[in-house]
């Protein structure tokens, strides 16, 4: 590892072979880090405001006699908790402010069991059954400028009168302002009580807009639904959550695969900088190499000797930088270094999850990259001619 000192060039290239492993190890233990914990994240949050299950009607009919449905979903032993719900598109109008959003009755007793919302206020309680009370996400109350005990009123359905269409209105009382850590929901969605969103929409009190489910294990969930399915049979829709998400979970798996290929080339650069070190080495000890020959070294163990140099460099560069990744990773967790801004993200501080199946797959094949570029110089150390070495001797 050590170079004659009128050729110390040579082990300064290893020393930068050695750093060009380790940071394309440690970015990519970061980074693979960051965007598992993105991912950990995001699927609480949906979790905690959206149920695993969601089963809805046929038609825009909605589900009718959904007491005999909640029945049949009790004896699957898996589910832990099931609630109907009405869903629809409305408005809310403060004094200042109109703004669109999804209004969602939900039944007070139920909802808890299959969502996080009674866990996620953060002042009020939920709408009770027969008032006219509403929950808004933080970001809708402050868009609309209102608080608890303030008035607003519901824009839902057009009804046509002989003056014309006209949305049909009622006014509600903010009883609940919660906050689910996710800006698109907390700035987009209202709850009022089942009954509520009934007499709003005039719909009959055994129909809702559909039912959702909590289950013992969300990763049975997209099992589970084929069951359901096929139970209910083809004129309910049953969808698990991470069916209704697929397309947000399948970017984020694609972001990280792309991100990894890319981190991976700083490996590959370091690579092509062992290839170097190592035919530059392997000129420098070329009177050694005939020497050993001429003493009776094999052509194999001469070229162990190279392998093994460029083994050792992806070996200090591989535990460097993943001692320096997980540290940079341990104080991004620890401390929540970084924030992002909630506009745009769906949480406030970068996540990190350091997952040991990642961090091994990462060294595994840093190694493996360092070992393939030591193959080349030591195959040619191993064909040096003896004679060739000594002739100037």
């Amino acid at each position: 590892m050590k170079a004659k000192r009128k050729q110390s060039f040579i082990s300064i290239i290893t020393i930068i072979s050695m750093m060009g492993v380790a940071v394309g190890v440690a970015a990519l233990i970061i980074v693979i880090s960051v965007m598992n914990g993105f991912d950990r994240d995001l699927k609480q949050k949906i979790l905690g405001t959206r149920a695993h299950i969601t089963i809805s009607g046929p038609d825009d009919a909605g589900i009718a006699d959904y007491q005999s449905v909640l029945t049949r979903l009790k004896q699957e032993k898996n589910i832990t908790g099931a609630a109907p719900f009405i869903g629809v598109q409305g408005m809310l109008q403060s004094s200042d402010y109109l703004q669109g959003v999804m209004l969602l009755g939900i039944d007070p007793e139920l909802e808890p069991k299959v969502s996080k919302l009674k866990q996620n206020l953060i002042q009020g309680h939920l709408p009770r059954v027969g008032k006219d009370e509403v929950v808004l996400g933080k970001e809708l109350a402050k868009k609309l400028g209102i608080g608890i005990g303030s008035k607003v009123f519901v824009l839902s359905k057009v009804a046509r009168t002989p003056m014309g269409l006209v949305p049909k209105t009622s006014v509600s009382e903010v009883v609940g302002i919660f906050d689910s850590g996710m800006y698109e929901y907390d700035a987009s969605l209202a709850y009022t009580s089942l009954d509520g969103a009934q007499r709003l929409y005039d719909l009959d009190s055994s129909i809702v807009t559909g039912i959702n489910c909590k289950l013992d294990d969300p990763d049975n969930a997209k099992a589970l639904a084929e069951v359901i399915q096929k139970d209910l049979g083809d004129s309910f829709s049953v969808k698990s959550w991470e069916t209704l998400n697929r397309e947000l979970f399948s970017a984020l798996q694609l972001e990280k695969t792309v991100m990894f290929i890319i981190l991976l080339l700083i490996v590959v650069v370091a690579a092509f900088n062992i290839i170097s070190t190592l035919i530059m080495m392997t000129m420098e000890k070329a009177r050694d190499i005939a020497i050993l020959k001429a003493m009776g070294a094999t052509r194999q163990s001469i070229s162990l000797i190279f392998l093994f140099q460029g083994f050792i460099i992806g070996v200090v560069g591989t535990v460097t930088g993943t001692a320096f990744g997980l540290f940079i990773c341990f104080l991004l967790d620890r401390y929540k270094l970084i924030s992002l801004p909630s506009d745009i993200y769906y949480i406030q501080k970068l996540p990190v999850l350091v997952e040991p199946l990642s961090v091994t797959l990462i060294a595994v094949c840093a190694l493996g990259l360092c070992l393939l570029a030591a193959v080349y110089p030591s195959w040619q150390a191993g064909k040096t001619d003896p004679v060739e070495g000594l002739r100037y001797e």
